[in-house]
């Protein structure tokens, strides 16, 4: 029974990459037949067949269009990474991820306090609601390989007063 449910939610997985493939107009189909893009699929429907929720096959198709799509070898190496990741993360965690990296990484242009306000409202408030909090979260996050415990010891403050110290 097990082994037929995995077996039917890699398939799933695949018809779900096709599908999404009929979407993308940059994909390098000759990718396929590269043995790290193989490598991708095949841990995307391990991925997948674990856990079978729909988030989830969305996330990893998207991921293996990107993977295609992108001529840049080292990004695509990177989303290759995230397929083994995204499935043992939580949506709270990886929501954690993104406030963390939109938060310390994005560095808009403001010429205004309120420009500021608009370009995190935008670009990183969307991802605090929900996002992981706990210090168990965090240490899940740190064993993934997806950052250090230590990611979310800042304040908004402080990185707002570091990255636009003009404004203040």
């Amino acid at each position: 029974q097990a082994g037929a449910t995995f077996q039917t939610r890699a398939e799933t997985l695949v018809s779900g990459f096709i599908e999404k493939l009929s979407t993308s107009s940059t994909f390098d189909f000759r990718k396929v037949e590269d043995p790290r893009f193989q490598f991708a699929l095949h841990e995307a429907q391990k991925g997948y067949g674990k856990d079978g929720s729909a988030q989830l096959k969305d996330e990893l198709t998207s991921l293996l269009v990107r993977i295609g799509s992108e001529s840049r070898d080292e990004v695509a190496k990177l989303y290759a990474e995230a397929i083994n990741v995204v499935p043992i993360l939580t949506a709270a965690q990886v929501k954690a991820i993104a406030v963390v990296c939109a938060a310390r990484s994005l560095t808009f242009r403001p010429s205004t306090i309120e420009q500021l306000t608009d370009n995190f409202k935008s670009q990183v408030f969307p991802f605090v609601d929900g996002a992981a909090r706990s210090s168990f979260d965090f240490n899940h996050i740190e064993y993934a390989r997806c950052g250090r415990v230590g990611m979310g010891s800042f304040t908004l403050w402080s990185v707002v007063q570091q990255n636009y110290p003009g404004l203040f």
